[in-house]
């Protein structure tokens, strides 16, 4: 406990920082909408108040709100380096056929998710359910074997419709 930083004690990650996250925006929306008045923020700012300490006072809402944050700001680091690898091969600078960067940028997203599976640690769980002899396995096989024949289906149907044109 002697070397637990602020940020992580129980009162900041359960109570300040859900309530500013429900306050500031339940006042922005408040703000931005003028649903109570154009100029208003006193009245806004007290509703948001309201909001956010009923919000903090409620544990199943504030629980879920808690746990999701850790999700959206992975989700939102994910997206920032799939949109760093997408913009090398978008460049002006980059000439390259159509083909040759919509297949880069599926590499590119494809490598982040691959990352992501690695260094969460689900890497040997996803393997597990290629490898192991259980009756998951058959599961996955049979929805791989599902999604590629969707595929073709799609690609057939796609290159079809390119011909009579």
């Amino acid at each position: 406990m002697a070397g637990e930083l602020i940020i992580q004690n129980p009162w900041v990650t359960h109570f300040i920082l859900p309530f500013l996250l429900v306050f500031t925006l339940v006042f922005a929306v408040l703000q931005k909408s003028k649903i109570l008045g154009d100029g208003k923020k006193q009245i806004d700012a007290i509703v948001g108040l309201v909001i956010g300490l009923m919000f903090v006072a409620f544990p199943g809402p504030r629980d879920l709100v808690v746990n999701l944050m850790p999700f959206l700001a992975v989700g939102l680091v994910m997206i920032l380096v799939l949109f760093l690898l997408w913009g090398f091969f978008y460049q002006k600078e980059f000439s390259a056929p159509d083909g040759v960067k919509t297949a880069a940028g599926i590499v590119a997203l494809i490598a982040v998710i691959i990352a992501v599976i690695y260094f969460s640690g689900y890497w040997q769980t996803l393997m597990n359910m290629f490898g192991s002899s259980s009756g998951g396995s058959n599961l996955l096989v049979n929805v791989l074997v599902i999604i590629v024949i969707g595929a073709v289906i799609v690609a057939v149907v796609a290159g079809g419709k390119s011909d009579k044109s």
